[in-house]
């Protein structure tokens, strides 16, 4: 029993190093290519940190900062980045799978938010995302968008599209 409990945590802990270091570096390419223009070229980069499995970012001058030295705002604006990034590098080696988010924009100021929606129009390109609010600001930004947006407005059961 115990040689099996062991061998399964051996395979287990090799299985964890090969994606850390065949697919994790692509994920954290994404996310901070996404991240770094999200933040306007405040943060350069996403990495993780050596000897476990925590992120921080490096700032435009250079410096690691962890998460919590991070705004709410910032660090939900990293952690979709990141999730984005993973959605991204499984459809390359898989199938895009669709999203779904609800409110992802709300703890934003309007200029991330804007951003961030840059950005998942950008993601929507590949993947086909879902989002749900309850806000208008958010409603509009994506209206800004175009016909590349269906709106759905589901207020008092009346249903109103706009795009294809």
């Amino acid at each position: 029993r115990w040689r099996v409990t062991r061998l399964a945590r051996v395979l287990v802990d090799e299985s964890l190093r090969e994606v850390e270091r065949n697919r994790q570096p692509a994920v954290l390419a994404e996310a901070s290519a996404m991240f770094e223009r999200v933040t306007r070229g405040r943060y350069s980069r996403v990495v993780q940190n050596e000897g476990d499995e925590r992120v921080a970012v490096v700032d435009a001058s250079g410096r690691r900062l962890r998460l919590r030295d991070l705004s709410r705002g910032t660090a939900e604006q990293l952690y979709l980045c990141i999730r984005l990034g993973f959605a991204l590098e499984f459809g390359r080696k898989a199938e895009p799978l669709p999203l779904v988010m609800d409110d992802v924009l709300v703890n934003f100021d309007a200029k991330r938010a804007r951003s961030m929606a840059a950005e998942l129009l950008e993601v929507a390109a590949r993947n086909q995302i879902l989002l749900f609010t309850c806000h208008g600001f958010t409603r509009d930004l994506f209206a800004e968008a175009g016909p590349r947006v269906r709106l759905v407005d589901l207020v008092d059961g009346v249903v109103a599209t706009a795009g294809v």
